[in-house]
């Protein structure tokens, strides 16, 4: 196996470890984040004409692509970089990341039942797990031969 198979795996292991620790947050550390982030956005961008109500749209839209997509997205992306560098062939390597997906997707949720203030969603979940695996169903997807023109 390649040095570059562990720097992958090092990453994709960081962002799962982020993922952990971030549902284990409570609901007012998450919302003090996404106010001061909002402040931020409200006074330099919009010059602080946004409402309470559209800052507190923007925040969760911000949260979902965020903390529900965006790091299982990344956290996908480098644990199939691992996942292809392994040396074995066959799916069963596909399998071991589909279920590695759903485990953490599962267990973010499940750990926020535990956080003041948080509560698991199932459509959390769903999201969560479509970031993760966004980018190995494309690569599945974009892997498959093309029929030539005139073959049948």
């Amino acid at each position: 196996m390649r040095k570059r198979a562990f720097v992958y795996l090092g990453i994709a292991i960081l962002l799962s470890v982020l993922i952990v620790f971030t549902s284990t947050n409570s609901g007012a550390a998450h919302s003090e984040a996404g106010g001061r982030i909002i402040g931020w956005i409200n006074t330099y961008i919009f010059n602080g004409r946004l409402s309470q109500n559209e800052q507190s749209s923007i925040v969760g839209i911000g949260a979902k692509l965020f903390g529900h997509f965006s790091l299982y997205l990344l956290t996908g992306l480098f644990s199939l970089l691992f996942v292809k560098e392994l040396p074995q062939k066959g799916k069963n390597k596909y399998m071991g990341l589909i279920s590695y997906g759903s485990l953490l997707s599962i267990l973010g949720e499940v750990i926020q039942i535990f956080s003041q203030g948080r509560s698991p969603l199932f459509s959390d979940v769903l999201l969560d797990f479509s970031g993760f695996i966004l980018i190995p169903l494309c690569r599945y997807i974009l892997s498959f031969e093309k029929p030539q023109e005139g073959a049948r």
